[in-house]
């Protein structure tokens, strides 16, 4: 009979909800019409109307069964693959983005960057000597200071920052919508205070490598060369230091660029 082809229909294309309604609609419909023509002929009974009515109610509560059961397996499925894809985005020790993440961002931004006027840097930084802290103190204690540098960085920057772990003690950190200077200066005031506190209850310190990711002819192989060249350049000048690889690849320390950045402006 027509009555029975609705609820399916129903359910499936506009939901659980929308479909109960639909669908009882239309056997309320069918309900009338059959009790319109059982007024005007003898040739149905009140029990065939009866049957019509039960039938109706079970084909609603069958498929509101059913429709409950699979938006659940589809939604249990959704969560599943938003948990999947989280583990493949983040570092499991520290929680942050790992290296594959971070890589499709950076790209994806230089991309952007060349169609938008905003200015963005990378720092990348590295614990000193964070070696020694392994054999000295073991890995548990190791691992233990690389998250509760994480927690740091993401207490610090990361509201405005895509942070990081690159590998090891390595940690990158994109800071949005930021020019070079204030990069430095931020990246200053990081290695200040990582430097006048402890992490994990152990003395640490940081170097650290900055550069702009250019609107023109970038790449983020090229980004992570210029980083890593800064980063370089402040592990073997005494560490605990900031270094800016700048537009014209010139490295040098903090002090140094801004007094550079202070002449320029004097001029």
């Amino acid at each position: 009979m027509g009555y029975a082809y609705p609820p399916p229909f129903a359910f499936f294309l506009i939901g659980r909800k929308r479909g109960s309604i639909i669908s009882a609609i239309a056997f309320s419909i069918c309900a009338y019409l059959i009790y319109t023509q059982q007024q005007q002929t003898i040739t149905i009974g009140l029990g065939s109307l009866f049957n019509t009515i039960e039938v109706s109610i079970a084909h609603i509560l069958i498929f509101r069964f059913y429709e409950k059961t699979r938006s659940l397996a589809y939604q249990n499925l959704s969560n599943l693959n938003d948990e999947i894809k989280k583990l493949a985005e983040t570092d499991k020790l520290t929680e942050l983005y790992n290296r594959q993440k971070f890589d499709a961002e950076l790209s994806a931004l230089i991309t952007k960057s060349e169609h938008s006027q905003a200015s963005h840097c990378l720092l990348m930084c590295d614990i000193d000597y964070f070696k020694k802290i392994n054999d000295t103190h073991g890995h548990l204690v190791g691992d233990k200071v690389l998250k509760e540098f994480a927690h740091l960085l993401q207490q610090k920057i990361g509201e405005q920052a895509l942070i990081a772990r690159w590998g090891g003690e390595e940690f990158v950190i994109i800071l949005l919508n930021t020019a070079l200077l204030d990069a430095a200066k931020q990246a200053n005031e990081l290695r200040s205070l990582i430097s006048s506190n402890t992490v994990a209850n152990m003395p640490i310190t940081i170097s650290l490598g900055v550069t702009a990711i250019q609107k023109s002819n970038d790449s983020v192989l090229k980004v992570l060369e210029r980083a890593d060249k800064a980063l370089y350049f402040a592990k073997h000048h005494g560490r605990n230091l900031v270094c800016i690889n700048d537009n014209n690849a010139h490295v040098t320390c903090y002090d140094t660029f801004l007094k550079l950045v202070d002449d320029d402006i004097n001029e």
